[in-house]
């Protein structure tokens, strides 16, 4: 058995009486806490949202506490269930519902608790059981409060445990992390190309504002093409033209502000060129291209080599949005000298098994960097690194969390945001930044009215 910590003890005291959403940031042990719940009961269920992770989770509760245990994902088509202890996927569980009993767990554990919304797997299975006790698991379930209420419902919490790397019984186990903004200052090319395209945007949403169409956002993207469908049919085309428009000059204005010239390059050659819409657009970037080829490597590239290299020695994770920018990433560092690997979801010619030897050599140090698409933040056993870089903001409170957490787990680690200035990088930033704040503020509100609630009904009884 593993010996917990101080503040794992506290968080087990709460597990083992109340249903209990434990929300701690990733590297401080929330598995371990559940892996003691689940010892000290007759049957236990844990899921978790990959093979690999449930695969890995088993390997570990073996190892310190059990050999009784089954693990039944898609790759086990011999499900028997019989052992003390199972680890699954929940997909796998939510195939086979109708063959468990609905008391056939005395603990279920949901790792990454915060999926356990909308039509995912973990609110039917948490529905069709009757558990004694039920864990959620997550470094972050979100900043919005009718979002972390579902996941409450859901999994029938009674009570939230939180904790932060600067709480008085974390912290003598936290190692130093040095937090960095770097700002980006994009070069006079790069923001003549960016007015450029701000120009034709105006043309498209003068057009729409024409027939009092709201400029479409990423969030009311969806609220202009409802209210183009109804106008009358001799505007409805002219408006669509100005919308489509105007939504792919938006979109490569913001890969060139925050990604490359490679990733709008690639962005262009991937549009339907037999379409007439694009055949107007590409007549209307033709000064645009002209320039393009002229304005070099963008300078956050150029920043994210600069603090690799000064990193020379460390292992380290440079997240990106994009696969072509990840691809493109790699080849650089590797051009400079910098022994580094992609690491992306499932893609043509980059299978599961891919992901797993990468990850695999990475630990065993065969290369320094991790060049990762938001699969390295959750779901797969990433090694502990040195640093971590964003080669964008995310303005995920979940996303942003999770990717800090790589990093300063068992010796000193360092976060690099890069932040191209006047860009949607620093809205991003402050979205982050905000959304997080605002997400432990909610869950200490919440922690209070149901540890008020429990008060009452015992009052009252």
């Amino acid at each position: 058995m593993i010996e917990l910590r101080e503040y794992q003890k506290n968080i087990a005291k709460t597990c083992l009486f109340h249903n209990c959403l434990v929300v701690l940031p990733t590297g401080l042990g929330k598995t371990h806490i559940a892996f003691y719940i689940m010892s000290r009961y007759k049957t236990g269920l844990f899921l978790a949202p990959t093979k690999p992770l449930v695969e890995q989770q088993a390997k570990v509760f073996m190892e310190h506490y059990s050999q009784d245990v089954e693990i039944a994902t898609g790759d086990n088509r011999k499900r028997q269930y019989k052992a003390r202890y199972i680890f699954a996927t929940p997909q796998t569980i939510e195939r086979d519902l109708d063959r468990l009993d609905p008391e056939r767990f005395d603990v279920i554990v949901f790792d990454e608790a915060h999926k356990a919304v909308g039509n995912y797997a973990y609110v039917k299975i948490a529905k069709h059981f009757r558990p004694k006790r039920i864990i959620g698991l997550t470094a972050s379930p979100g900043h919005d409060i009718e979002r972390i209420q579902e996941i409450l419902h859901n999994l029938r919490i009674q009570r939230i445990e939180i904790r932060t790397e600067e709480d008085p019984d974390v912290k003598p186990y936290m190692q130093k992390k040095l937090i960095r903004y770097v700002p980006v200052e994009l070069t006079p090319e790069y923001k003549e190309l960016v007015k450029m395209l701000g120009e034709l945007m105006k043309k498209h949403a003068e057009t729409l504002k024409k027939f009092h169409i709201p400029v479409p956002t990423k969030a009311t993207m969806s609220a202009s093409m409802q209210e183009i469908d109804k106008l009358p049919p001799e505007h409805r085309f002219p408006a669509m033209i100005a919308f489509s428009q105007y939504v792919n000059l938006s979109h490569i204005k913001e890969l060139l502000e925050t990604e490359s010239v490679l990733a709008v390059k690639n962005y262009l050659q991937k549009l339907d060129r037999k379409k007439q819409s694009v055949k107007a657009l590409l007549k209307d970037l033709e000064p645009f291209l002209k320039k393009l080829d002229e304005v070099g490597e963008h300078p956050k590239v150029k920043k994210a080599v600069s603090l690799i290299k000064a990193l020379k020695g460390k292992k380290g994770i440079l997240f990106s949005q994009y696969t072509d920018q990840i691809r493109y990433l790699k080849d650089l560092l590797e051009k400079e000298g910098i022994k580094a690997e992609i690491f992306i979801g499932k893609h043509k010619g980059y299978t599961r098994k891919d992901q797993l030897r990468t990850l695999e050599r990475f630990r065993k140090g065969e290369f320094d960097v991790l060049v990762s698409s938001s699969i390295g933040e959750e779901g797969l056993d990433v090694p502990v690194v040195d640093f971590v870089i964003f080669y964008e903001p995310v303005p995920s409170a979940i996303r942003t969390i999770q990717r800090m957490g790589r990093t300063g787990r068992f010796r000193e680690g360092y976060v690099y945001m890069l932040v191209a200035k006047g860009t949607r990088d620093q809205g991003y930033m402050y979205a982050a930044k905000k959304r997080t704040k605002q997400m432990y503020s909610t869950l200490n509100n919440l922690k209070k009215t149901l540890e008020e609630a429990k008060k009452k009904t015992l009052l009252d009884f």
